[in-house]
């Protein structure tokens, strides 16, 4: 069976599959995704061509922001909301990626965990 198409209720289908699995299996997740976000990207959803040459024509410390960031979102099961990015016609502009994080999280010493909330809202808007 293909990889979903990358739209936001895939992102969402996508991440319910991915919370159902253990923190051991999530961790080897999120390792992977920080590591090298475009193949988890590609691997888990595909990719039109212009989406692969976003990410991919990204510089490689981007790359790894989006990773490491995306990927402490999973392993606190958090929420990553994902809007299409908008319509961009010959003349192309540029295009920004927005990423407004919202954490409030709290590592306890006493109990071993990490509780609160992590919610990452990704956005596109031309320049």
């Amino acid at each position: 069976m293909p990889a979903p198409t990358l739209t936001p209720a895939n992102v969402t289908l996508v991440l319910d599959e991915f919370y159902l699995l253990t923190d051991a299996e999530l961790r080897v997740a999120a390792i992977e995704m920080a590591s090298d976000f475009y193949n988890w990207m590609n691997t888990n959803f595909t990719l039109t061509i212009e989406q692969q040459e976003y990410i991919s024509g990204a510089p490689l410390n981007i790359q790894s922001f989006w990773g490491f960031i995306h990927a402490a979102c999973l392993l606190k099961r958090g929420t990553i909301n994902f809007a299409l990015p908008p319509l961009n016609p010959i003349p192309r502009r540029a295009k920004e990626t927005r990423e407004n994080m919202f954490c409030d999280v709290v590592y306890s010493n006493a109990t071993l965990e990490l509780t609160g909330s992590f919610q990452i809202d990704v956005s596109f808007t031309l320049v």
